[in-house]
């Protein structure tokens, strides 16, 4: 009798996981050919350096989610910076919110190629677990970006009304002439 090699749902996942991680360079070049910038948020105005930065930082904080791992307050504060800083650049929140359906959309496919041929079921297990942390992580973004614009919006009338007011208390030059 040959004894059989039993590998828990536990452990196919965080080999998945793990897996993933090897292949973050692929799954931010999946990311990039999915969302072109350019076309999302104009030329020139979020650099290249950025998205790649935001894109790893995503994954990781994905997986680490995914995988029940700590994570850093680098990653913990992730999507209220983002949101945040889009709002800053000038994106408009549909356009955000399309970059992080994106960034899901990649992620899916991946755990999708891992996991579909020789564990469905784990994938199908998993699918709550990803819906929430799409919900918890969109609600963030957009929360942090709603807030900044507002933000914004809110000083840019400040700045307005003391400039208008400036303006309309100058006296007028052809009074001094006379």
């Amino acid at each position: 009798m040959t004894e059989i090699d039993f590998v828990s749902d536990d452990d196919v996942w965080a080999g998945v996981i793990e897996r993933l991680r090897e292949r973050r360079i692929e799954l931010r070049e999946s990311f990039i050919d999915g969302f072109p910038t350019e076309v999302h948020y104009g030329p020139d105005r979020v650099p290249t350096g950025d998205v790649v930065e935001v894109v790893d930082d995503s994954m990781e904080m994905f997986l680490r989610l995914l995988s029940d791992a700590p994570l850093s307050d680098w990653l913990r504060t992730y999507p209220e910076r983002i949101g945040t800083r889009r709002a800053r650049q000038g994106i408009e929140i549909e356009s955000l919110l399309e970059g992080v359906r994106t960034n899901f959309t990649v992620l899916w496919h991946a755990l999708r190629d891992e996991l579909e041929d020789e564990h469905p079921k784990l994938l199908v297990a998993k699918v709550d677990q990803l819906l929430a942390l799409v919900e918890r992580h969109v609600s963030r973004v957009q929360l942090a970006h709603s807030e900044e614009t507002a933000r914004i919006a809110k000083d840019t009338q400040y700045a307005t009304d003391r400039t208008l007011m400036a303006f309309l208390s100058q006296e007028d030059p052809a009074q001094d002439a006379t």
